[in-house]
């Protein structure tokens, strides 16, 4: 079921620019980085300092250029423009070299040192190039490069960019070198700034900016200043690694090269170092395109430290090279190395550079692999060159040599890019793509017809009114702006693509579109009637067509809805379109636990459509559903009927029925709730899950649903203790932490059957209670805990900012609760991402509110995007008065409503009386971990206290619950152990990840259960 990897085709069009722009700036880069050296050295200082002092200033020049005008090309979502006039312009500051001489200084400040002011006009014209330099290659092509490539190419592209410096010195080299041998400046820089400028011209016809690229949404100041923030380099830890690696490799290069035609000249007296340096580029430039393709088949990381062994085996050769042909040899390996580092960590960095950030983040790479180098490399050369006291004598003068020992500086320097290729290696580990593991029922999945169960039993029509679209679609995933083209395969529907069972196992990106399409047929609507499209749930952010025309938009990820697709459709044959766009984590949207960078207790991001797709057929004027209020206390059920959208209320009538016999009905006027007397009705609870059922008629629409006669409160027992009451008695709730994921489906059960699995595996452990953290099922998942009698702790689903450890893990566990007003403090800083989770939080009561089994909704969970829990938890009682609220678990507790929620881990469970007189609750605790071999998908195994055995496990979770919580039931509430299953790295479980192993006797962990009972 896996997609074979399909290496992107760049085009005649893509590769004539990046050959163009590639040589052409490499041309003005080697002048800079190489010819400056000479032409100072020359014809104006042979001081070494000078030529360190101009690398410098030009590294300095270059990354804060970069910086701004890479945030500036994000901002406007533009390159080209950069690119072409960048440069023309780049190529006139060239030109303007010729220009410099100590004669014309002197003409210019006859009181001051010629020389010395000679080499200031260089450093500050260097300066000036650089600033052009930089905005046309460094911030504007680089990026352009990273948006018209991917994975799949990069390698074979850096391998050629890496080829470009050495073909640009051979170049030079070879037909260029005798006019600065023969002085001849002048000429020398406007030849090559007229190339330049050439190439800017060329750019007209051959640059186009990448399909999809979109202007920055963020202000111009906070792209600059993106990548400092603390947590943008804990959302990016692969990417700022990589361009570690870049700056320790950078720093080697730069002790040894701006000196190296100064060496082979003046230490080994070479004079035709053209022909030696030519000879090692062509070489080392085809072992580097040779290479291109088997770094991207075999991958870039396996490659940087093979290949900076070669480079260091080069360097030390080096070392003894005295004649042409042993430096000829030495140099070929040194620089084959050097050219393969290069393209193996400059791909890895553009791999992790998020796309919409392109631009900004080639500033921050020049900060790593051009300032940081620049500034210390020949620093510390020039050092080695003055502590070995080489010298010769030139016409009276005496000048410093570099030596050998600048190689072996080299080398050295060289030799700790193991570390950040090692915490690489690491991170790729840890995010290394998980075993297949299919559960039982995944095993039997029928592609053609996943899932075919009615989808919302709550309220149900008949049999013939509806039918299921899950199944084989078409798919294709595109950069943004990209129209679907040709499907790249297929999908089985709702499984997210990054499941196993949807049988494409890929992440959908930030900058991509996952687009969808299936045909459906239609046959007899009749006139008066209309046809609704139901999604479950498709995250994050979808697009609808019918036939072409737009149906509908939808954005949350998590929350089922409908479009009237009754004017789109046709007689017969119909197509379906989905487009579908997912930031993950990104931004104020709901995401719980997915993340891109998967690991620990962070999960696999998901993506697209994740539950049942449906067509049902309505009348005109139909009902959208039954809101069921269940009056505990007044022995009585009210009933509000909601049309749907545009629909004209009718007369509704309904009956309740208790095991097929009428015990209940009447009729209310259009608009108007129907309250119904249920004397001496029959209570529903986890030990007698006694389920009503009803029947509603409105105009020619009917639906059938059930109900539950319970209540949920707060309020003593007899010793004084408050309490959480079940149908006003006390009732320890006893539960599990539940994050509904599956080890083949992801986000999306393989069956019917798993969801009830998961269920009565939980009662028959010994619980009562299933806590759904930070996720919200389908509505089938509610209906079997109503029918078989598992009370649910719902969440809402978290998003907000970047995880914060300070806020989330340091400051709670030193006991520092901190005042939810403070909105950045919980990354909600902004008031859009602040009013979406509302939406949400509203959305979400009213999705599941007939839910029987829902006791108590969590709005905010450790903090994790929490603002204003006091004022959430009001406006849920508002909406709902029927159930409680647990307004912050775990930690930053405001003081709200309607308990004190404790999280304990890796400590001793302790628990008194709450001082303003709630309930308390431990409402996460436990953790205990034992991966069970052959049964978990991830080689990193998480979990708060590990276990070698199912022994240990069990004799740990018995103390646990018997010498820690049990002794505390007398202050205690409700216990929700972590947790139901293994979820990847998080082997904590009861259960398997595949559900096929319980981690111990079911029996026994009853019996060890029953003594956390009031």
């Amino acid at each position: 079921m896996k997609e074979q990897k399909k290496t992107s085709a760049l085009g005649g069009r893509r590769w004539a620019a990046l050959l163009i722009f590639g040589l052409f700036g490499q041309l003005a880069w080697t002048i800079e980085n190489m010819y400056f050296n000479v032409f100072v050295y020359n014809t104006i200082s042979t001081d070494p300092g000078v030529i360190a002092d101009m690398v410098a200033w030009s590294a300095v020049t270059a990354t804060v250029t970069t910086l701004l005008m890479g945030a500036l090309s994000d901002k406007m979502g533009k390159r080209r423009g950069f690119i072409v006039g960048g440069y023309i312009v780049w190529g006139l500051s060239v030109m303007a070299f010729s220009l410099i001489s100590v004669q014309n200084a002197a003409r210019l400040f006859p009181a001051a040192d010629a020389a010395r002011m000679a080499a200031l006009l260089v450093v500050i014209m260097d300066c000036v190039m650089t600033f052009f330099g930089s905005t046309a290659n460094d911030a504007a092509f680089n990026a352009w490069v990273t948006d018209v490539t991917d994975e799949s190419n990069r390698g074979r592209v850096e391998t050629v960019l890496a080829v470009l410096p050495l073909a640009a010195m051979l170049v030079i080299f070879g037909g260029f070198d005798w006019m600065t041998a023969a002085g001849r400046w002048s000429e020398f820089f406007l030849i090559f700034g007229g190339l330049v400028t050439l190439g800017g011209f060329l750019g007209l016809f051959f640059v186009r900016d990448a399909p999809g690229l979109r202007r920055a949404e963020s202000s111009y100041f906070k792209n600059i200043v993106y990548g400092f923030r603390p947590a943008v380099v804990r959302q990016n830890p692969q990417l700022y690694l990589a361009f570690l690696g870049l700056a320790v490799f950078g720093a080697s290069a730069q002790v040894f090269m701006p000196y190296l035609i100064i060496y082979i000249q003046r230490y080994l007296g070479i004079d035709n170092y053209a022909l030696v340096l030519g000879a090692v580029l062509i070489g080392a430039s085809a072992v580097s395109v040779a290479s291109g393709r088997l770094i991207d088949r075999l991958g870039k990381l396996r490659f940087v430290l093979p290949a900076a062994a070669v480079e260091i085996a080069g360097l030390l050769a080096m070392i003894f090279a005295r004649g042409a042909a042993a430096v000829i040899g030495a140099g070929f390996v040194l620089l084959s190395g050097n050219m393969l580092v290069t393209a193996a960590l400059n791909g890895l960095a553009r791999d992790y550079t998020p796309r919409d950030k392109a631009g900004h983040f080639q500033g921050i790479r020049m900060l790593f692999a051009v300032l940081l180098p620049m500034v210390t490399g020949p620093y510390l050369g020039a050092a080695v060159i003055r502590g070995s006291g080489a010298v010769y004598e030139e016409l009276g003068v005496v000048k410093q040599v570099p030596t050998p020992a600048i190689f072996l500086a080299s080398a050295v320097v060289l030799v700790f890019v193991v570390l950040p290729v090692l915490l690489l290696r690491a991170g790729q580990r840890r995010r290394a793509p998980l075993k297949e593991l299919l559960t039982p029922w995944g095993e039997q999945l029928d592609p053609d017809a996943p899932l075919p169960e009615y989808p919302r039993p709550q309220f149900a029509r008949g049999e013939d009114s509806w039918r299921s679209l899950n199944g084989r679609w078409r798919y294709a995933i595109r950069p943004d702006g990209q129209p679907m083209g040709q499907a790249q395969g297929q999908i089985v529907v709702p499984f997210s693509p990054e499941s196993p069972l949807s049988g494409v196992r890929r992440q959908l990106q930030p900058g991509e579109t996952l687009w969808y399409e299936r045909e459906f047929r239609v046959s007899g609507l009749p006139g008066s009637g209309r046809l609704l499209l139901h999604f479950g749930a498709v995250d994050q952010r979808c697009t609808v067509w019918v036939n072409g025309a737009e149906a509908g938009r939808h954005q949350d990820g998590y929350l089922p809805f409908a479009l009237d697709i009754t004017g789109l459709v046709r007689e017969g044959e119909n197509t379906l379109t989905v487009a579908v766009w997912d930031d993950s984590e990104r931004g104020g949207t709901a995401y719980g636990k997915q993340t891109l960078r998967r690991g620990g207790i962070w999960y696999t991001a998901q993506s697209g459509i994740w539950q049942t797709v449906w067509l049902e057929r309505v009348p005109q004027d139909h009902l959208e559903t039954v809101r069921v209020t269940p009056l505990f206390e007044e022995a009585a059920v009210r009933f509000e009927p909601v049309f749907g959208p545009g629909c004209t209320p009718r007369p509704v009538e309904i009956a309740v029925t208790q095991e097929g016999r009428t015990v209940a009905e009447g009729a209310a006027a259009p608009g108007e709730p129907l309250t119904l007397a249920l004397p001496d009705f029959h209570r529903w609870s986890p030990e007698d899950p006694f389920l009503y059922r009803f029947t509603v008629r409105a105009g020619e629409d009917a639906a059938a649903g059930y109900f539950g006669m319970r209540s949920f409160g707060v309020g003593k027992d007899g010793s004084g203790v408050p309490r959480l009451l079940l149908n006003g008695e006390p009732y320890f709730q006893n539960g599990l932490l539940d994050q509904g994921y599956w080890s083949d489906g992801l986000y999306t059960a393989p069956s019917d059957e798993a969801l009830i699995y998961d269920i009565e595996m939980a009662k028959s452990m010994g619980f009562n209670l299933l806590r759904k953290h930070i996720k919200i099922e389908p509505a089938r998942w509610y209906y079997h805990c109503d029918r078989l009698g598992m009370l649910v702790w719902q969440d809402m689903v978290s998003g907000g900012g970047p995880y914060s450890p300070m806020t989330i893990q340091v400051l709670p566990f030193l006991g520092k609760k901190l005042r939810d007003s403070a909105y950045k403090r919980f990354g909600r800083g902004d008031a859009a991402g602040r009013a979406e989770a509302d939406r949400m939080r509203r959305e979400t009561v009213t999705a599941l509110y007939n839910a029987v089994c829902i006791a108590l909704w969590v709005p905010f969970n450790e903090g994790w995007g929490q603002f204003d829990a006091v004022k959430a938890a009001g406006e849920i009682k508002r909406q709902d008065p029927t159930r409680l609220v647990d307004h912050a678990s775990g930690w930053h507790d405001q003081g709200g409503p309607d308990v004190s929620s404790l999280h304990v881990y890796f400590k001793k469970v302790k628990a008194g009386p709450d001082p303003a007189g709630r309930p308390v609750v431990l409402s996460e605790f436990g953790g205990y971990s034992y991966g069970t071999p052959g049964h978990t998908v991830s080689p990193r195994l998480f979990g708060y206290r590990r276990f070698d055995t199912p022994a240990h496990f069990l004799a740990a979770y018995r103390e646990l619950i018997e010498k820690e919580v049990a002794p505390l039931t007398g202050v205690l509430s409700a216990a929700v152990y972590t947790q139901l299953s293994d979820v990847e790295d998080e082997v904590n479980g009861l259960l398997s990840y595949d559900r096929r192993c319980c981690k111990a006797d079911p029996e026994t962990l009853k019996e060890i259960n029953e003594k956390l009972r009031l």
